[in-house]
């Protein structure tokens, strides 16, 4: 799927391809190195004994929808993954590493953050431990583990590093360079110190027959994010979202998919606005207000308005139909004050409220937004 922009010069990279992956986990790493202190019982480790720390609590997720990878993140056997991987079942079958076979009951799940926490009976099982992902920075070293394409087998390990932190102020995500690939999702992303800084949740890019080629995004959910869910997935939190048919046959979590094209979106904001002060929008002269991507109408929309002789326009408008011939999706025109004629209203009427006048649709302007958010 591609969303067209306003003109053939800037192209928004469509969802041919968002791939859940879950093997990438990001840290990055400023020029002053903004990491925890090294102490004793903290000291970097070689790729050897990372591996060595966390691949005996890698584990291979399957279900009758599909496959995918987790961590035990104690030794009573609770196991963090993502939602999209037990999406639509209540029972898994997990592999450990060294080959042992365990029937899973999902605990908890919330499709919304994209996690989940499953249960096999036992004791005394390897585990991971947390690191804290608000510490890592830009550059900093960080390697996956998990099961790509969904195949059993040894965990795979890759390494890479943070590209960069992703936030549109509802949800934030890590990206890194780590090589990662369907079937990853749910795995470890950890830092040096072999402690867990993220979930592997998903990538984005152009694909062939459900392969991601060419440059892509690998997107990982902050642990930080997630530690303070766990008590309650534990015990049952259930947070399912609503999908449309058409999207549930993606498999896809749903709410990172929004995400990642919102973030394509607003990637335009900046020549959009160019376009429309420069006369090359239905009204002429506006000014850009907003910009966001709509899964309504999957497609980027954005709210003009001019300010002119007196007037007031707003305009929601969809990238697609970009022209003076266009329609908006919604509108409104009110009466503004102009500044030449602000003294004279205040002393006639003593206040400008008699000056406002609403000509259509400004009251119900905001709450028609929302429909296509």
């Amino acid at each position: 799927m591609k969303i067209p922009t306003i003109n053939s010069k800037i192209v928004l990279v469509g969802l041919a391809g968002i791939v859940l992956i879950s093997a990438g986990v990001f840290a990055w790493k400023s020029s002053d190195l903004n990491l925890p202190a090294i102490t004793n019982n903290q000291r970097i480790l070689s790729n050897t004994e990372i591996i060595a720390k966390v691949k005996p609590a890698t584990v291979y997720i399957e279900t009758t929808e599909g496959a995918g990878s987790g961590m035990i993140i104690d030794e009573e056997g609770y196991i963090l993954t993502n939602a999209h991987v037990v999406a639509g079942v209540s029972t898994a079958k997990v592999k450990l590493s060294d080959g042992e076979l365990y029937s899973a009951e999902v605990k908890g799940r919330d499709e919304i953050i994209d996690v989940a926490i499953l249960k096999i009976s036992g004791e005394d099982f390897p585990f991971v431990k947390f690191g804290n992902s608000d510490e890592v920075a830009q550059g900093s070293n960080v390697y996956t583990l998990g099961f790509p394409f969904g195949l059993e087998g040894d965990v795979s390990f890759k390494e890479g590093t943070i590209s960069r932190r992703l936030s549109d102020g509802d949800a934030t995500y890590l990206e890194t360079s780590a090589e990662i690939h369907p079937g990853n999702s749910g795995g470890p992303l950890v830092n040096h110190f072999g402690k867990v800084i993220g979930i592997n949740t998903a990538g984005f890019g152009e694909s062939i027959e459900g392969i991601t080629v060419g440059e892509t995004i690998k997107l990982v959910i902050p642990i930080n994010a997630v530690v303070g869910l766990i008590p309650d997935l534990k015990s049952g939190r259930e947070i399912l979202v609503e999908k449309d048919p058409e999207v549930a046959a993606t498999s896809q979590p749903s709410t990172t998919q929004d995400f990642i094209l919102n973030q394509e979106c607003l990637s335009l904001k900046n020549e959009i606005a160019w376009k429309l002060e420069n006369k090359d929008s239905p009204f002429g002269d506006a000014s850009l207000e907003q910009i966001f991507y709509s899964p309504k109408v999957n497609s980027c929309l954005y709210v003009e308005y001019t300010i002119k002789q007196g007037f007031y326009n707003k305009r929601l408008m969809d990238i697609r139909n970009d022209g003076y011939s266009s329609d908006p999706l919604t509108m409104c025109s009110a009466v503004y004050p102009l500044p030449e004629v602000r003294d004279v209203y205040e002393r006639l009427d003593g206040n400008l409220n008699g000056y406002y006048k609403e000509i259509a649709g400004c009251d119900n302007f905001d709450e028609e937004l929302k429909k296509y958010r």
